[in-house]
């Protein structure tokens, strides 16, 4: 496993609010790269999938270089990399960007947790300001709602899960049916992008806690929980077609990997799934990948 992949991948997420500013959404490229990291390092994948993965993550760097390349005059002193988890307490209980805040921060953590000496100065404030800027949403992000970030949402119908299990479970059960993203009105929707981050949010509340973040895992639940909500309440218009994929695609195959996909969510997903199947090893994983093989087909 090749441990630059560690490095490379905070170094990507900190760097994403100088190279981007105020765009957030740049962090999978940095996400990206974590997620095959993880993957490899905590999964049995076999040499040639293995192999691929890392081949997958150094074509997301490969694209975006100046994400991946430090300034030679940054501040690399050794820093509390707590900031990046006191932080995301200051906003986990409001969602926001589909818990983007929560998903960037718990691959963060993670690799300082593994590696500690990569927590520099630059790279810490770097990732804090990628938390505090995926704060800033499109308030319409959802169809049907005119602002999710402002005005009252009734999700009283999501269960008061008794724990993060039953939350995670939750999460995984509601994708057979799943609409490509498109402009609906003359603005854009993405419809199955925002409903693949009900899984990858639910496992980055799993890394929390697994982590020691306990605490903190369970204040985000109910973030997790409106978004279940406003992906599964969407009042869409009757014209559109959902999306069926024609294969269950699995990414413990050498084939998953072999397919001309670029997005940087093909491997974060798969970490997500595989992951999530060591945290709960009877749900019935065969019927949820046949149903998220939909997003995998869907995406670049």
């Amino acid at each position: 496993m090749p441990d630059h992949l560690l490095t490379s991948g905070v170094v990507g997420l900190a760097r994403t609010s100088s190279i981007f500013p105020d765009l957030w959404f740049h962090g999978h490229h940095g996400a990206g790269v974590l997620a095959a990291y993880f993957m490899c390092a905590e999964l049995d994948l076999g040499k040639s999938v293995a192999a691929a993965v890392c081949d997958f993550a150094e074509d997301i760097i490969r694209r975006t270089p100046e994400l991946f390349t430090e300034d030679s005059h940054q501040d690399s002193r050794p820093a509390d990399f707590g900031l990046v988890a006191s932080t995301l307490e200051q906003h986990i209980k409001c969602l926001t960007a589909d818990g983007h805040d929560v998903i960037f921060a718990s691959l963060a953590l993670k690799a300082f947790h593994l590696n500690p000496e990569l927590a520099t100065a630059a790279r810490v404030r770097g990732i804090v300001e990628l938390i505090q800027h995926a704060q800033t949403d499109n308030p319409k992000r959802y169809y049907g709602y005119h602002n999710y970030l402002e005005d009252p949402v009734d999700y009283s119908e999501i269960p008061r899960f008794e724990n993060l299990g039953q939350a995670v479970a939750y999460a995984l059960a509601d994708h057979q049916t799943v609409y490509p993203d498109q402009v609906i009105d003359g603005q854009h929707y993405f419809l199955a992008g925002n409903k693949l981050h009900d899984i990858t949010h639910a496992q980055a509340l799993v890394d929390l806690e697994q982590m020691g973040y306990s605490r903190l895992a369970n204040r985000g639940i109910d973030a997790l929980r409106k978004q279940l909500h406003l992906c599964n309440t969407q009042r869409l218009p009757d014209t559109l077609t959902p999306f069926a994929s024609t294969d269950t695609l699995n990414p413990l195959h050498l084939s998953f990997w072999q397919r001309d996909k670029i997005d940087a969510h093909q491997v974060k997903l798969a970490y997500a799934i595989l992951s999530l199947q060591r945290y709960l090893p009877t749900h019935n994983w065969p019927a949820t990948l046949k149903d998220v093989s939909a997003y995998w087909a869907l995406l670049n």
